[in-house]
């Protein structure tokens, strides 16, 4: 079979579109995260709702507007996320506009100085600002 430079093109452009698409989903849309959070050893009330990116990234929105947490695994970084900020619920998914997808954007993210972070198989543990200790099993 003979792809036509027309097919080609369709081709290419679907592949790139595709490509975007994951991008930005990755960085924008928060799936429910089934875990377990402790902190100093002791479990967390449930006003958390704990999301994961495709990325990887672990997102602790507080429901209560309470500190929350954008916790990038791949970058080794805990960003406190500014309470004031309201996110968008879509059904089961958390929608976030592009202030959390800028690493730069300070007036809405504050990385924490030493989280001491430390990832594990299905485990997550950080240093709060406050001196908690944090673990997210999933």
């Amino acid at each position: 079979m003979k792809l036509t430079n027309a097919k080609r093109v369709l081709i290419v452009a679907l592949a790139c579109l595709s490509l975007l698409a994951y991008r930005w989903v990755s960085l924008h849309i928060w799936f429910p995260l089934d875990c377990q959070l402790l902190v100093d050893d002791k479990f967390k009330p449930v006003d958390y709702l704990p999301g994961k990116s495709l990325n990887g990234d672990i997102f602790l929105r507080n429901q209560d507007h309470g500190t929350q947490y954008l916790i990038s695994v791949k970058n080794k970084e805990v960003s406190v996320i500014s309470e004031d900020e309201d996110f968008i619920d879509v059904g089961f998914l958390t929608y976030t506009h592009d202030v959390l997808a800028s690493l730069e954007d300070s007036k809405i993210k504050q990385r924490l100085a030493e989280p001491n972070l430390s990832v594990g198989a299905g485990v997550v543990e950080f240093a709060a600002s406050n001196g908690e200790r944090w673990r997210i099993s999933y």
